[in-house]
């Protein structure tokens, strides 16, 4: 097994791996003292934040203090080329869900295993959320002139008033 990913880490710390994940970075972490001196360090920071802490902060600021100490000890850019499970956990989701998603995700075999190169699946991401925004966008003009009596009226609504809004967010970046 190569090294885990801090967040690897920080989420086997955290509990929010399943059981075979968790099982696999608890017997890299009895086997590899790196590793080991990473996730002290990280217990470390979990223990400060907890003593440093008033009851005020709020837990938003926790984890995002959190994250950013991660990434401080990370020591090193994420790679660039990921798996299939670290795209999984950098998209929040599950091997089953990623699998669904194989299809539409710009992977590429390499030495057998599917690979995601780490900057498309931004790109990706972000041409989801631009077709996302263009449906929504879509249905409130739809609500719209429902709502004003103009039902029949929607398509050259639309035409109208709609294309130039829509296209520009087709054109964001």
């Amino acid at each position: 097994m190569d090294h885990p990913h801090e967040e690897t880490l920080s989420r086997f710390e955290a509990g929010d791996l399943d059981a075979d994940d968790a099982r696999a970075i608890a017997e890299h972490i009895a086997a590899c003292k790196r590793c080991r001196a990473r996730i002290d360090a990280l217990r470390g920071v979990d223990r400060a934040l907890r003593h440093s802490l008033r009851r005020d902060v709020p837990a938003g600021a926790v984890l995002e203090t959190r994250r950013r100490l991660t990434h401080e000890l990370r020591g090193g850019p994420e790679p660039e080329i990921m798996t299939l499970k670290e795209a999984a956990a950098f998209l929040r989701v599950s091997l089953d869900e990623i699998g669904e998603l194989l299809e539409t995700l710009p992977a590429f075999e390499l030495a057998g295993q599917v690979r995601i190169r780490r900057t498309r699946l931004v790109a990706w991401i972000e041409e989801r959320e631009r077709v996302y925004r263009r449906a929504q966008i879509e249905h409130e003009i739809a609500a719209s002139a429902k709502a004003i009596g103009r039902e029949d009226d929607h398509h050259g609504f639309r035409e109208a008033g709609s294309v130039d809004i829509l296209a520009d967010i087709g054109s964001e970046s």
